[in-house]
């Protein structure tokens, strides 16, 4: 009786053992690291969230002590969604780690080069080079997220929630060109493009010297002639960026604001530029009298913008000869000049009245000239252009050559050319 009265007690006693087996975690083993995911979307618009399968690189502090773990993202709303590791258990809680909390970097989009520099973890960051337009168009998107978390001690570890946001900032552009020049190019001086993302905040640090003006980089084109933008370190101090607004004729207008302002990171400082000022129909009124205005920066009181044209083109392209304005109907004698307009980077156009016959001696030829005196760059073809034959596309009259013959049209009329000086031909076409 005595033994079955013991062997009752032992399993008893190995029951007892087994239900205490099975009790809420207490720290004897790894538990996967669980993400949840806010504000993943575009800094523009807020919305365009990221694409599912992308790649966000997580870095992780003790005692985890990770770098750059590749998770894939899942969206589940337009700014929401949640992460999945790549590799399964790539990265798990620390053994026995409950209410000891980990800091969290995590960003986007993942580079698998990317490693954290420093001894101490408080200090630790990666280098970040806004280098070329490609990098440009990256950085436009780039995101990082930060957290502090304990796992807890439940079956199922606390989720680490991660809120995006955009570490740097970006400049906008927006130019109203009233001239009867072209947009070649905006650059810009006085901004910082490399610096360093730290570990503990996220947060985007610029690093060396501001861009110099010898140096200054060109910004990205949104849209020919109208649209320009980059992406700049954010600046604690207040700075005033320079910016240049490089014509196709060589003319260049130079802007700057009134006083500096601080860059504050996931913001978008838009500038509106009006470019106005043309040229006269005489050579002797060549100069472009040009002026501008130019709003403060949309989401911050940034005051008055200064500036104005700092070189002028030294050549422009005209029509000259037996034409005249395309509301005239007079001979306008040889010497009228009438200026094109550019609109396009190689294309220039002008819109005249032909008052020549078809005498060799009459006519018209394109000029690109500095003064009166200067002939040295007129295009001309030995040619009489039928009125009858000028389709409604145009007609291409192509083989002029530097200090050709007289081009004559068979009929007094209405005309517009388009020039392209990349080639020196033309199309001609008829208006009303």
């Amino acid at each position: 009786m005595k033994k079955v009265i013991l062997t009752l007690c032992a399993v008893a006693a190995l029951a007892a053992c087994q239900k205490t087996e099975i009790r809420p975690y207490v720290g004897d083993r790894s538990r996967p690291v669980v993400f949840s995911v806010e504000n993943i979307y575009s800094i523009e618009t807020k919305a365009d969230p990221i694409a599912n399968g992308k790649q966000v690189g997580i870095y992780a502090g003790a005692p985890i002590s990770k770098d750059n773990v590749a998770f894939n993202v899942t969206m589940t709303s337009e700014t929401a969604g949640t992460l999945a590791p790549a590799v399964t258990n790539s990265l798990l809680w620390g053994v026995g780690q409950t209410t000891q909390a980990t800091n969290f970097l995590a960003v986007y989009p993942y580079a698998s080069e990317r490693t954290l520099t420093g001894a101490e973890e408080a200090n630790k960051y990666f280098e970040y080079a806004i280098s070329d337009a490609e990098n440009v168009d990256y950085a436009d998107k780039f995101l990082t997220a930060v957290a502090s978390q304990a796992p807890g001690t439940g079956e199922t570890p606390a989720k680490v929630a991660l809120a995006f946001s955009h570490p740097f900032a970006k400049l906008l552009y927006n130019i109203d060109n009233q001239t009867d020049d072209y947009v070649a190019g905006v650059k810009i001086s006085g901004i910082h493009r490399s610096g360093k993302i730290m570990f503990i905040s996220g947060a985007a640090v610029a690093t060396g010297d501001a861009v110099a003006a010898e140096d200054a980089i060109a910004l990205n084109e949104i849209t020919p002639n109208a649209s320009y933008m980059t992406v700049v370190m954010p600046e604690t101090s207040a700075v005033n960026p320079v910016v240049t607004v490089n014509m196709v004729s060589g003319a260049k207008y130079t802007f700057s604001l009134a006083a500096g302002v601080a860059l504050a990171a996931g913001k978008v400082y838009t500038a509106s530029i009006t470019l106005s000022g043309s040229h006269g129909t005489e050579e002797s009124d060549r100069t472009m009298l040009g002026t501008f205005t130019v709003t403060d920066w949309a989401n911050v009181d940034a005051g008055a913008m200064t500036g104005g044209v700092t070189s002028e083109a030294t050549k422009w392209w005209y029509l000259e000869g037996n034409i005249d304005e395309v509301g005239g109907t007079e001979d306008g004698n040889w010497n009228k000049h009438i200026p094109l307009k550019c609109i396009a980077p190689t294309v220039w156009t002008v819109d005249f009245y032909y008052a020549g016959g078809t005498d060799i001696d009459s006519g018209f030829k394109v000029r690109y000239a500095a003064d009166a005196s200067d002939w040295d760059d007129s295009w001309g073809k030995d040619v009489v252009i039928e009125a009858a034959g000028i389709t409604a596309e145009g007609t291409l009259l192509q083989g002029l050559s530097q200090g050709g013959p007289n081009m004559r049209i068979d009929a007094v009329g209405k005309y517009r050319i388009n020039f392209y000086t990349d080639t020196h031909d033309f199309h001609i076409y008829k208006i009303d």
